[in-house]
């Protein structure tokens, strides 16, 4: 009797034994876990701060060539005036179509280079959040658009706008302008529409902007967030930098953009803000 109970001690003792070991091993291992992951932490935080100074560096090459480009752009536009007013007559035809294309690039160049200048300066705007009237937003932007409004007469529509959101007044105000306008300039529909609203669940707060126009093929769901990317016809005009500026604004704020969209059906366009200052 004494032997078995002397057994089962002997085992209690070895089982404790190993167990002893094996805490030991897993701590040698978490500790080595936690010197690896510290490592990982530094190293992404290292790799964050160089990205946000490059970032930065583009950001003001970006300010600085678009301002200097200004310059040189307002020098051909004079010399282009120049030709048109004072050799115009002389011109054949053919010579007048081609000061007219030349008239034409000038311009779109100007909106682009002051587009590249819009987009350089969000860094330095999306500093200042603050909480705003989502409703008194949108009114806000479609006020700003009352030309094209007057010109396309679309119908609005609006759901769960009278709520509180958090982030630039002034950069979101941006984004839902050309979110509309969009909607209104990629449309030949004889009857517009145009749905506004929010959507608030616990994991996030979006707003969505949907038309009734031309819509989007899948494939360039990604790429109309890309610099100077156009998708539409000759009869849409735009340098396809307004989407950008829409997704860096929204970026800026630790959100997302997308679309959902079918060709000739219409796009509604998502972004989430972050959640309400505490």
């Amino acid at each position: 009797m004494d032997s078995k109970k002397d057994r089962k001690f002997e085992d209690l003792e070895k089982r404790e034994k190993d167990l002893v070991i094996l805490r030991e091993r897993l701590n040698l291992v978490l500790e080595e876990k936690d010197k690896e992951l510290s490592l990982l932490k530094r190293a992404l935080g290292k790799a964050t701060s160089r990205s946000e100074e490059i970032n930065k560096e583009f950001d003001e090459f970006v300010y600085f060539a678009s301002h200097d480009l200004k310059g040189s752009l307002r020098s051909i536009e004079a010399f282009s005036k120049f030709l048109h007013e004072d050799y115009r007559d002389i011109l054949d035809e053919k010579g007048r179509e081609y000061l007219e294309v030349l008239n034409e690039s000038i311009q779109r160049l100007k909106a682009q280079v002051a587009s590249l200048g819009e987009l350089a300066k969000i860094r330095e705007d999306a500093s200042s959040n603050e909480e705003f009237n989502l409703k008194k937003m949108v009114i806000k932007s479609i006020l700003s658009l009352k030309d094209l409004i007057k010109k396309k007469k679309p119908k609005f529509s609006f759901y769960n706008l009278n709520v509180g959101a958090y982030g630039n007044p002034l950069l979101i105000e941006k984004v839902l302008s050309n979110l509309i306008s969009n909607g209104l300039i990629f449309n030949d529909k004889k009857k517009i529409t145009l749905e506004i609203g929010s959507i608030n669940k616990e994991e996030a707060f979006s707003v969505y902007v949907k038309d009734n126009g031309i819509g989007i093929e899948e494939f360039y769901f990604e790429r109309i967030f890309q610099i100077f990317q156009r998708v539409g016809t000759k009869n849409h005009s735009g340098v396809g930098a307004g989407l950008t500026i829409c997704n860096k604004v929204i970026e800026k704020h630790r959100g997302n953009i997308w679309v959902e969209s079918k060709v000739s059906k219409g796009s509604t366009f998502f972004f989430t803000l972050p959640p309400k200052k505490s």
